[in-house]
């Protein structure tokens, strides 16, 4: 579908007023300038810092689909994290949503870091955006992956992450709270932000294997915004024939969802075929 488009007025400068109004100089042609209309959904990302892997996980799945803008700050975050650096980036999330595209309205808002998120709690997320944003709608990738594996009526999940001891277990007492079941949990030794977008797609296969061979699971879970899991998950439900969730891949469904766009593709694990 090819998207709309409309010819620019003259109402917006005239409005201006001044230089904004003034003719063109001498020897200057106006052209005529036709813009498309509004994406259907414009979406802020809040990402870390240090995180390389969120901002082009979220282009890669919007891809395929037509009317989604994606404008993208960023909070200060260490290079190692655990879990009194997590809670330290709650100081700078209320000033970067504010900076996200400060005259221009936003559907929604998404705080990109799984630990983070858990570390801090949802509702603290939301209520600093909100202190800037007050009409915007929030989430950020728990509230995602919960939202992403409910969709899939998964409560058996089988859990990967990259993180240090204490922060998984924040991660395991967060999920089990939420009343799923975790039938195993495996961890990448990789705990430099920098590096973990550069796993490679047999390390995820064979964790997925490993994961899911002592206990039926309905999902694999794959945490954290810095795993660059865009190119591999439909490899790995291929492989295995079990649903994968992402905090990405979910992040990423979950704005399209609440911004109002249902639009779905088989290139991305069965979560965006719901």
């Amino acid at each position: 579908m090819t998207r709309q488009t409309h010819l620019v007025s003259d109402e917006m400068t005239e409005e201006l007023g001044g230089e904004f109004a003034a003719p063109p100089p001498e020897g200057w042609i106006e052209l005529d300038t036709r813009i498309y209309t509004r994406a259907k959904v414009k979406a802020g990302l809040v990402s870390l810092a240090n995180d390389p892997s969120a901002e082009i996980d979220l282009h890669a799945f919007y891809a395929p689909f037509e009317g989604i803008r994606l404008s993208t700050n960023r909070v200060y975050s260490p290079q190692y994290s655990n879990m009194e650096s997590l809670r330290a980036v709650g100081r700078d999330i209320a000033a970067a949503a504010a900076a996200l595209m400060p005259d221009d309205e936003l559907d929604v808002l998404a705080f990109g870091c799984t630990s983070a998120a858990m570390a801090l709690g949802t509702d603290r997320v939301a209520s600093d955006i909100h202190k800037h944003k007050p009409g915007v709608i929030v989430t950020d990738p728990i509230s995602s992956i919960l939202a992403g594996l409910k969709a899939l009526q998964a409560t058996r999940i089988a859990v990967i992450t990259p993180y240090i001891g204490e922060v998984n277990v924040g991660i395991a007492e967060l999920l089990e709270a939420c009343g799923l079941t975790l039938t195993s949990k495996g961890f990448f030794r990789i705990f430099d932000d920098n590096q973990r977008n550069r796993v490679s797609l047999d390390s995820y296969l064979a964790a997925a294997k490993t994961v899911t061979r002592d206990a039926p699971c309905d999902a694999i879970f794959i945490s954290c915004t810095a795993m660059a899991t865009a190119p591999v998950i439909q490899a790995i439900e291929d492989a295995t024939g079990i649903p994968v969730v992402t905090s990405n891949q979910a992040l990423a469904w979950n704005v399209m969802r609440l911004g109002g766009h249902a639009g779905t593709t088989d290139r991305f694990g069965r979560l965006f075929t719901v």
